[in-house]
């Protein structure tokens, strides 16, 4: 089954958020996907690949565009994770770039906002998390199948990677 919830809200310069909604997720582990408007992304844009941690020279830059899905949606992202909600938490939160912020990062990296700030405000006020609940770790394998295979049907661009 997919659910959608809304457990978020903005006002004015204050961030609120009630993840009271969630927290029958806590410690539940599933699969998810974050949407985005289409029109934020109908012009080419370029997101430059970070390479390895050892890397030193330029990043890859990868040119890419949102196919439409339903309501002028696209998918952006694709994770897996062992709790839910304390891993909606991480996207929707402020916090630094390996805190779960693949898709406010995203939002940087390929200029569609200029600070992290104005992205993550963009992100809880338009994204859309669908979900399926895949819970305990006899479902680990499930989740990262699930995952991988929603990342080659959907092409999402904040998970794109360059080699390790």
């Amino acid at each position: 089954m997919i659910e959608a919830r809304t457990f978020i809200k903005d006002r004015a310069e204050r961030i609120f958020s009630d993840w009271s909604s969630t927290a029958v997720l806590e410690g539940i582990g599933g699969v998810y996907a974050v949407l985005l408007p289409v029109n934020w992304f109908e012009q080419p844009l370029t997101l430059p690949l970070h390479g390895p941690h050892r890397y030193r020279g330029q990043p890859i830059k990868y040119q890419f565009t949102l196919p439409i899905l339903e309501d002028g949606y696209g998918v952006v992202y694709v994770g897996r994770t062992g709790n839910l909600r304390q891993r909606w938490r991480g996207h929707l939160s402020k916090g630094d770039r390996n805190d779960g912020g693949q898709v406010k990062f995203g939002l940087l990296d390929c200029a569609l906002h200029t600070d992290a700030l104005t992205a993550l405000r963009a992100l809880r006020e338009h994204g859309r998390f669908i979900y399926t609940t895949l819970p305990g770790p006899e479902n680990c394998a499930n989740r990262d199948v699930l995952e991988m295979g929603l990342c080659a049907r959907f092409g999402p661009p904040f998970n794109i990677k360059s080699e390790r």
